[in-house]
């Protein structure tokens, strides 16, 4: 992202045609969750659609991804960046700790999305 949903928005819509479109996937914060620090930057998605289209873009299609997806989803990409990181660290032994800090960023990340961040993908056409 490139600032917060207004700011991207604001910048991206100068590299699409008028009645273009822009594809973003991302989330926002589950009812609920008013601020989390691991989420740093995800607001609400009522303010989530305020800032997407406060360049007047139209959302014209919105698709929220079942939690239950975005978990098994993230459960697997997990598991192979252990994989890969396990054959990282067995081929470069002086990166262990930093290849050990990247798994376990990953690992609070994937704990955070679909819990209190729900993932979607929003469609907006260019005004």
């Amino acid at each position: 992202m490139l600032g917060d949903y207004e700011q991207t928005m604001a910048w991206l819509r100068n590299l699409v045609r008028t009645g273009g479109y822009i594809v973003i996937e991302d989330g926002f914060l589950a009812d609920g969750v008013a601020h989390l620090p691991p989420a740093e930057g995800y607001v609400g998605h009522s303010e989530t659609l305020r800032q997407l289209t406060a360049c007047r873009d139209v959302v014209v299609q919105e698709s929220i991804c079942p939690m239950e997806q975005t978990r098994s989803v993230n459960q697997r990409n997990t598991d192979l960046i252990r994989q890969r990181a396990s054959l990282l660290r067995a081929s470069h032994p002086a990166f262990e700790q930093l290849i050990d800090e990247y798994v376990a960023r990953q690992e609070r990340e994937t704990r955070t999305l679909g819990t209190d961040v729900l993932c979607a993908i929003w469609v907006l056409r260019r005004t």
